[in-house]
């Protein structure tokens, strides 16, 4: 049997479990001061640990600060001015006698010539060649013809003298005409076999009874072959001509000539005629046809010797007047021309007149708006004139050259007894003088003035002269006021001369200085006005225009007067302004001074009245009287003003006052103005009680309140509180806005600070959050420092013993964001169990329950002696790092790290250290973690131990 050896020792392993670590941490371990308070967060019990404190803020009072700076006015009270209101009068006035008298003139114009119309070629009743060759030579030939059964050759028709033939004619266009001048044209045609001439005799025959007498005759000196014509003309001048004729034809023929002709009975009844006409035909007188005759003639018509002299004017009222005579046996227009009247159109004035025959008539034109124009020097209308007969057509009338029509003109104005009269006129007008005269009230409300010496005032004649358009004829204007001397005592009235201009003239008479003179009953003046003209100059006139005078006097105020005075008491209102900013609708007045100081240089007693409309005692205006001698020496009134009330608009801030000085009345007296009342109103040292209205800013500053800050535990430092509520509640009476302006600082241990200001008006709201308060508490402050002021001031009401106070409220919920560098240190525990050397393994159980809404990271530091827990020196080894979860209860393990066994070999100290590990949303971004009442965290730390037995060293180690 083998002895076993050592190495044939058997061996085993063990494990062997030792407590490390166990503790319990409930949030009211952590906050013990008094001042952190569970906070109902629902109605299960559930709360939530704040911190809370109170600071009281003193009450203060608005006090003395109601009151208006003194107020000094000052004012005079002279013997009212006596005044006349002004007042004024005009007149009108037009040019006179400018028109021109009524003319009359008249002409005639005879026919003169007498022009008829042409007469057309006609013809007579054939000359037969058996009715003017001899009796023997038609029978002859007539044998011959018989004999040759029809016809005849004969060698020659001989010479013979014509048998004289008449035949009738008649011109158409008269009956019997007495020519001046004309052609009568003869024409024989002859169409027989033989030659007419030479000679042949044409006679026109007058028939008598039952004879005839030639009045015109003409001889063809020259042969007519046969079937040919010529032709004869006669001047008519001087001769006279029936309208029924014969004509006579005598004279000549030569016969064939010698040749030889065949001849037949047509031969024997071959004829020639006479062809007669007219033309140019003008007669002294005829009974006749008588065409259309037009007759010119023109002259002019002379105006009356006048001293107006027209260039040209442009007529309001006249009248034409044309009165024409017809002597002529025809009917005749007369169209008239009048070159010196213009129509309204600028073109000479024309106008035609139908008379009958032998008849007349009376026509009478308007010319109103017509331009009569002519020359300066020779005043007459220039006209024309033309008659024109109608023709008679069929019509036979009995016209003599000396048959005339005859034209009446007549000018004259709206009757034929007026004058022509104008609207504007260009020339020369007689000199004019016009005379205006009247009167103007200068009454005066204040006295009956006798005499007086005018200190300001002036007369204003303005003048607008209408009539004159060029300045060439100036009028020239005298004006006499009897009443108003040149100064004080003078015996010369006021005169002024000046000339005018066309359009608008203004004349100042400047009256101070002057003197007014009037009876006691009849308080005005009279005027006197002259306008001349110089005359006998050319210039243009509107004279429809006129020339207006319009006198004007100022209010008058004088420096002296002498008369009889109506004035009831000197009364002034006016008012004291009070340029506060502080709008007063109403005061209690607690203290203050009215003061009156008088200087009378009137030189008489008189008394003073003042009242002030604003300030009242029991409904009843302050109304002062009191006399102040006639000497001008100062006097001083003084009156309290202690218990009375300012009642005013805040929008009108004036103390309104009357002051009335009475003064003898109705007495004949001499004032020189500039006497007056000096009175200095001081309103002095006044103080409210209690004020209404719009309040200036009174100023009250808030006592300065400090609070330590204690209960806050360190454990908590990094954290960054989420919802903290810094409030300030104040109480106040004041009726008015109070805008609080507020400063809250805090500070640390470590010297930082946070300022928080913010402005509020308390009475609208009086509760005062501090904005962002968090930030305060952030910092962990260990002091808290309050201060400020209060202003009072806008609409409504303040006393002075109206006040504000009020508490300061701080309320820090324990709900915060967690930083990863928050830590906390539990104490450190020895690990007294002896740990064998021979460890295989070393593993960590831990439980723990975390009720809290935040996690944890625990880093289990290990160390053989607590001061390698001062980071400052030496540093401890950390044996293992642990996760806990918020609000979880969890249980796990974990080996210890081979190279970290060795530190459980030894006694040694074990400190957990935790990393509070904040909650987070789902984007990872930080929320607020709560400390809860029932808040807790429980943690069990505890090892097994993994070693081996082995007998054959434990035999060697005995």
């Amino acid at each position: 049997m083998k002895i076993p050896s050592k190495s044939d020792l058997p061996t085993w392993d063990v494990s062997v479990e030792i407590p490390i670590y166990s503790t319990v941490i409930t949030v009211d371990s952590l906050l013990t001061d008094s001042l952190i308070a569970k906070v109902p967060i629902d109605e299960n019990g559930n709360a939530i640990f704040a911190y809370r404190d109170t600071f009281e803020i003193n009450r203060v009072e608005v006090g003395e600060q109601l009151d208006i700076g003194d107020i000094q006015h000052s004012y005079s009270q002279s013997v009212e001015d006596v005044t006349v209101d002004s007042s004024k009068d005009s007149f009108i006035s037009r040019f006179k006698d400018t028109g021109v008298k009524p003319v009359s003139s008249s002409d005639s114009t005879a026919i003169g010539a007498i022009e008829l119309e042409d007469v057309e070629p006609d013809s007579t009743e054939p000359f037969l060649f058996r009715e003017v060759m001899p009796e023997d030579v038609v029978t002859q030939l007539e044998g011959l013809i018989n004999d040759g059964g029809g016809s005849a050759s004969v060698d020659n028709i001989g010479s013979a003298d014509l048998e004289p033939n008449y035949k009738s004619f008649s011109f158409d266009n008269f009956k019997s005409a007495d020519f001046i001048s004309g052609v009568l044209k003869v024409e024989i045609v002859n169409n027989m076999i033989i030659t007419l001439g030479s000679p042949i005799n044409v006679g026109i025959m007058e028939v008598t009874g039952n004879d005839s007498v030639e009045v015109i005759s003409v001889i063809w000196n020259e042969e007519i072959p046969p079937g040919e014509s010529s032709v004869k003309s006669i001047d008519l001048a001087g001769k006279t001509l029936p309208g029924d004729v014969l004509i006579k034809v005598s004279g000549h023929t030569v016969g064939t000539k010698n040749q030889p002709i065949t001849i037949t009975n047509d031969d024997l009844n071959s004829n020639f005629y006479v062809v007669v006409s007219a033309s140019d035909l003008e007669v002294s007188r005829a009974t006749a046809r008588i065409p259309e005759q037009i007759v010119d003639d023109a002259g002019v018509i002379k105006l009356p010797e006048q001293e107006n002299k027209v260039r040209q004017a442009k007529v309001e009222k006249g009248s034409f007047k044309v009165g024409i005579k017809n002597y002529l046996p025809v009917d005749s227009d007369i169209l008239v021309t009048v070159n010196s009247i213009k129509d309204l159109s600028g073109n000479p004035w024309q106008f035609s007149i139908d008379v009958p025959a032998d008849g007349s008539v009376d026509s009478i034109f308007a010319i109103d708006g017509y331009t009569l124009e002519m020359g300066i020097v020779e005043q007459e209308i220039s006209y024309s004139y033309e008659v024109r007969t109608y023709d008679t057509g069929d019509e036979y009338r009995t016209v003599d050259m000396n048959d005339y029509v005859k034209v009446d003109f007549d000018i004259y104005g709206e009757s034929e007894e007026e004058d022509i009269t104008f609207s504007e006129f260009t020339g020369i007008i007689k000199a004019q003088e016009i005379r205006e005269e009247g009167e103007i009230n200068v009454n005066s409300e204040d006295a009956d003035i006798v005499s007086a010496v005018i200190s300001s005032g002036a007369i204003t004649l303005r003048i607008h002269d209408g009539v004159n358009m060029d300045n060439n004829d100036i009028p020239h204007v005298i004006v006499r006021i009897p009443e108003i001397y040149q100064s004080e005592g003078s015996d010369i009235s006021l005169i002024e001369e000046f000339d005018i201009y066309s359009g608008d003239n203004e004349r100042v008479i400047d009256l101070s200085g002057k003197e007014i003179r009037l009876p006691k009953d009849t308080q005005k003046i009279h005027y006197n006005c002259v306008v001349t003209t110089q005359g006998g100059v050319e210039a243009s006139y509107d004279l429809l225009d006129s020339i207006v005078v319009e006198i004007s006097v100022s209010e008058l105020a004088f420096e002296k007067v002498r008369g009889y005075f109506y004035k009831e008491a000197i009364t002034k209102e006016d008012y004291i302004e009070l340029k506060e900013d502080t709008k007063v609708e109403e005061a209690e007045i607690s203290e203050g001074m009215l003061t009156l100081n008088v200087v009378n240089n009137i030189g008489m007693i008189a008394n003073v009245e003042f009242i002030v409309n604003e300030i009242a005692k029991d409904e009843n205006k302050l109304s002062i009287r009191f006399q102040i001698p006639s000497t001008p020496e100062p006097f001083k009134f003084e009156f309290p003003l202690n218990g009375y009330v300012i009642k005013m608009s805040k929008d009108n801030q004036k103390i309104s006052y009357r002051s009335s000085i009475i003064l003898p009345q109705d007495s004949l007296m001499t004032l020189r103005f500039g006497q007056d009342v000096n009175i200095d109103v001081n309103l002095e040292g006044v103080k409210f009680e209690r004020v209404k209205g719009y309040i200036d800013t009174v100023v009250v500053n808030i006592d300065t309140v400090e609070q330590r800050i204690d209960a806050l535990p360190e454990e908590l430092e990094g954290v960054e509180f989420s919802d903290v509520e810094l409030n300030l509640k104040f109480n106040t009476n004041i009726g008015v806005p109070v805008i609080l302006d507020l400063t809250v600082q805090a500070e640390n241990k470590d010297g930082e600070q946070i300022i928080k200001r913010v402005r509020q008006n308390i009475v609208e709201n009086n509760v005062v959050k501090i904005p962002d308060a968090e930030d305060i508490f952030n910092i962990f402050p260990d002091r808290i420092v309050a201060f400020g002021q209060a202003k009072v001031g806008g609409d409504g009401t303040v006393s002075v013993d109206q006040y504000v106070e009020g508490k300061l409220t701080v309320e820090v919920p324990m709900s915060f964001i967690i930083d990863d560098d928050i830590t906390y240190e539990s104490e450190a525990q020895i690990l007294e169990e002896d740990i064998p050397d021979q460890l295989k393994a070393v593993k960590l159980f831990y439980e723990y329950s975390n009720q809290m809404e935040f996690g944890a990271r625990v880093d289990l530091l290990v160390a053989r002696d607590t001061t390698y827990f001062n980071k400052e020196t030496l540093s401890p080894d950390t044996l293992a790092t642990i996760t806990l979860f918020p609000d979880t209860s969890f249980t796990d393990s974990t080996f210890v790290d081979e190279g970290k066994i060795e530190l459980l070999q030894d006694s040694v100290y074990i400190k957990p250290v935790f990393t509070f590990l904040g909650m987070r949303d789902e984007n990872g971004n930080p929320v607020p973690s709560r400390l809860l009442s029932s808040d807790s965290l429980s943690i069990t730390i505890y090892g097994r131990i993994y070693g081996e037995i082995n007998p054959g060293e434990l035999a060697g180690e005995k």
